[in-house]
């Protein structure tokens, strides 16, 4: 009885952060997005509680390694990984435009920049961005 009602309980609590977050405004004024749009903001946020909900039941029972929790969390640190190693957006640091991700502004600058070493030494030690080191 005690996981049925934990789960409830975080189904609440996820429907209820939903709310939050759409009447907040962080996905857009909401009388500019529409109710209806909104109301699908909050459907999307409550289904994935629900799916993150299942797997970590499914977790928990025995299918997969270790616990849900740390399955999330590796998770979301390889996400972020990833996401340093290869996002396009520009950034604007010291008076210049480069690559947020460190793998893409490496190959852009060894194929713009006349000076190999000196890219390369940038790019593997940046302090305003993700660097390859």
């Amino acid at each position: 009885m005690l996981k049925g009602a934990e789960k409830l309980l975080a189904l609440i609590i996820g429907l209820f952060e939903a709310l939050a977050y759409v009447k907040s405004g962080s996905y857009g004024d909401l009388e500019a997005i529409g109710y209806g749009n909104g109301m699908l903001i909050v459907l999307q946020l409550v289904g994935s509680v629900v799916i993150v909900i299942l797997l970590d039941d499914m977790l928990n029972n025995g299918y997969g390694l270790g616990s849900g929790t740390s399955l999330f969390i590796a998770t979301n640190i390889c996400e972020s990984i990833i996401w340093k190693s290869f996002s396009p957006i520009t950034v604007r640091t010291s008076g210049r435009t480069e690559f947020e991700g460190c793998i893409v502004a490496a190959i852009h600058k060894l194929f713009t920049s006349k000076d190999t070493f000196s890219a390369l030494s940038h790019v593997m030690f940046r302090k305003s961005a993700p660097n390859l080191n």
